[in-house]
């Protein structure tokens, strides 16, 4: 169960979060963007980023693989939503 309200996701997102422009409808989100490097050690190593940014579920709910954001003049693709449950969402993205 959660505690805070749409409202409050909302506002905590304005105080720490970014806009991003969804290309199809010319929308836009704010949102918590974030760039983890990660490394996978198998037989192969790979490393990378993976850029992802947290919104608010009610924000993303239309958004499918392929929709497009756009996060300081970077264009990003829709790679899947992750939503958590308490009312936000982490949208995957690739470049």
């Amino acid at each position: 169960m959660t505690v805070e309200t749409d409202s409050d996701r909302a506002e905590m997102l304005e105080d720490f979060g970014i806009t991003a422009t969804i290309n199809a409808t010319h929308d836009s989100v704010v949102g918590i963007f974030d760039k983890n490097f990660q490394s996978f050690d198998n037989d192969l190593t790979l490393s990378g980023t993976t850029p992802m940014i947290l919104c608010r579920s009610i924000d993303v709910s239309d958004l499918i693989n392929g929709d497009t954001l756009r996060i300081n003049n970077i264009t990003y693709t829709v790679r899947d939503t992750e939503p958590d449950g308490t009312g936000m969402t982490q949208v995957i993205l690739k470049r």
